[in-house]
């Protein structure tokens, strides 16, 4: 890393990719991934629920 002076001091700049290691979130974002799968598959048939119970109530059934 460099060092900059600011004031008269010295620091070091750290930079927010520098803090981590991204093959460190693979998990972490195929996880996400299965949660919008699963969220997606779940609104589908919730629609399709819903459907079926307004069919229901127009076919008197």
């Amino acid at each position: 890393m460099r060092n900059y002076r600011l004031g008269g001091g010295e620091y070091d700049k750290i930079l927010p990719q520098n803090l981590y290691n991204r093959n460190q979130f693979a998990e972490v974002a195929e996880a996400l991934t299965s949660v919008a799968l699963a969220e997606k598959a779940l609104a589908a048939a919730q629609k399709a629920n819903d459907r079926d119970i307004v069919d229901s109530l127009w076919d008197g059934e």
